[in-house]
């Protein structure tokens, strides 16, 4: 694994494992969302990597944030 600066930066491309690693889900999970849709945006690096910008990451996390009701 290898080591990433913190705080990582929004143009650094990352890997499934890294976003597993960092809490983003499950390298399977991120696989089927990306075939499927609803996924953070990613770039195909090669026809067997794909990589993710750490900005749309942080963006397409943000987007999904749901506010509870105060009980």
């Amino acid at each position: 694994m290898r080591k990433l600066p913190d705080p990582i930066p929004d143009d650094m491309i990352v890997s499934d494992a890294d976003l597993e690693r960092l809490g983003y889900g499950h390298r399977v999970t991120l696989t089927r969302r990306r075939k499927k849709g609803g996924g953070p945006p990613f770039l195909q690096l090669s026809p067997y990597r794909v990589g993710y910008r750490m900005g749309d990451v942080r963006a397409w996390a943000a987007a999904r944030m749901v506010q509870t009701a105060a009980v």
